[in-house]
This record gives C-alpha cells, sequence and structure tokens, in this order.
C-alpha cells in the first residue's frame, strides 16, 4: 500500500501516521506490507519521521516502509508521479491530501473581471483603504490546469481511496471586500478555539506563527502568488463531477 500526502506549509505531526500503523495492527486480518510517501516543503521535519515510525512499525511487527519526496503538490511533475513517489505495481493505493489541493487553484489571469465590455483588471489592493467590489458576474469557481492534472493524474493511479481536507471558506473571490470580511469572521472563530484549547492544555498559543502567513497570503496576494484559495463544499463539489474527475471521488 502507498500513501501520498501533502501538507501544508506548518510542519505537522506525525502522530496521524502512529494512529494509522495502529489501526492496521488492530485489524483482524493482517497487513502484509505497508509503505508510506509523504510529501512535504521542510526537509528537515521529514528526516525525523522515518525513524519514529519505522520503530513504531517494529514494536507493532508491521511490515514498514518509509519514502518521502522534498516539495509542494504544485511543484510536483503529475506527468511522472511514478518516479517521483517511486510507486510500484501491484499496490493498493490510497491518497491523502491534506490542505494542499487549494494551492491548484492559484491562477495568473484571475485579475480579469468578465464585462459586458469584455475584460477589465481587477487588481487585489494590499491595503483595505482602497478595495472595490468586482461584477457580480465573476465566477464562483475554476478549473485550472493543474488541477484538472492532478486529478487526471490521480486518476491514473488508481487509488482505493482518496481522501481530501480543506478549510471550508470563502477565501477564493477576486473581491478583496468579500475575502477580507469572510477571513475576519472565520480567522476570528479559529483564533478563539486554539486559545481555548491552549487554556484546556495549559500550553501558549502563538496564533502568528501558526496562521500569520496563511492569512498574508488569502489577503495579499495577487494573481498566481495566490495560493491560499479557501473554498466552500459546493464549490469542490462541482470540480469532483465536472467531466473528467467524477472517477477520483
Amino acid at each position: 500500500m502507498s500513501t501520498s500526502e501533502t501538507s501544508p506549509g506548518q510542519p505537522r505531526s506525525h502522530v496521524q501516521w502512529i494512529q494509522l500503523l495502529r489501526d492496521f495492527h488492530h485489524r483482524p486480518e493482517r497487513l502484509l506490507h505497508l509503505r508510506l510517501t509523504v510529501v512535504h516543503e521542510d526537509k528537515d521535519f521529514l528526516a525525523k519521521m522515518p525513524q519514529l515510525l519505522c520503530d513504531e512499525a517494529d514494536e507493532l511487527d508491521i511490515a514498514f516502509q518509509f519514502h518521502y519526496a522534498v516539495g509542494q503538490l504544485e511543484t510536483l511533475d503529475f506527468n511522472d508521479l511514478h518516479s517521483v513517489l517511486e510507486l510500484k505495481s501491484g499496490e493498493a493505493r490510497a491518497i491523502i491530501c491534506t490542505l494542499q489541493l487549494h494551492r491548484l487553484l492559484a491562477a495568473a489571469d484571475d485579475t480579469l473581471v468578465p464585462t459586458e465590455q469584455g475584460y477589465d483588471p481587477y487588481h487585489s489592493p494590499a491595503t483595505p483603504l482602497s478595495f472595490v467590489s468586482p461584477p457580480a458576474s465573476t465566477p464562483q469557481f475554476h478549473m485550472p490546469p493543474q488541477l484538472v492534472s492532478f486529478l487526471s493524474t490521480a486518476r491514473a493511479l488508481s487509488p482505493k481511496i482518496m481522501v481530501v481536507t480543506e478549510q471550508d471558506a470563502n477565501h477564493n473571490g477576486v473581491s478583496f471586500r468579500k475575502r477580507f470580511a469572510e477571513a475576519l469572521h472565520y480567522y476570528a472563530a479559529v483564533y478563539d478555539s486554539l486559545d481555548a484549547a491552549a487554556a484546556a492544555f495549559r500550553r501558549p498559543a502563538d496564533e502568528r506563527a501558526v496562521l500569520g502567513e496563511e492569512i498574508r497570503g488569502v489577503l495579499l496576494r495577487v494573481g498566481a502568488h495566490r495560493q491560499e484559495r479557501h473554498d466552500r463544499l459546493q464549490q469542490w463539489e462541482v470540480r469532483w463531477r465536472s467531466p473528467g474527475s467524477r472517477t477520483c471521488l
């Protein structure tokens, strides 16, 4: 079995994979072999994972192999994933994509807004003091080439299951005003949750280190540089059911 995971910019815990090993250990049928492939941009974080996971696998008597690729989802060569991820024939594959698929929505042409006269330039300002709203005809979702390519590749890998985790938020519109208003409510709720968790576990919460760069990406980046493009579940459902991607569901 090969599991490919993409993670957000901040390093994430290996606990989920420890739990996966334990879940397989408690299944009635014995697992013949588990190979975990993790894609992450932090090489130091990846370097610490093999020993931790292999030690756990040894304790559970699970035949285990760990492989990783340094990079981000949007920088992978989807035409050569078999080589990049060192996939083996005869595997039952699972694809787990955590808080990264929205980055494939980035496009350089989102500064063009359709109007009756054609296209007018629209730029998200770097300050809320000068923002304007685009026309009401702004598309609510799009299928950029990178996303289409990824879905086609994922389908070609014939995974037994594909798990996608994304923020359910409306941060993908060209209107700075709407992104700002949505982000204000969304991250206020996130901060409240982090503060409550920190108080419960008696640990300090450093929201700026965790979410600061993400918020800047939502509000201050323009065009292809704006990769934090969180969308609502309804938009993702439309994309999954578009021609060519339904078999990935």
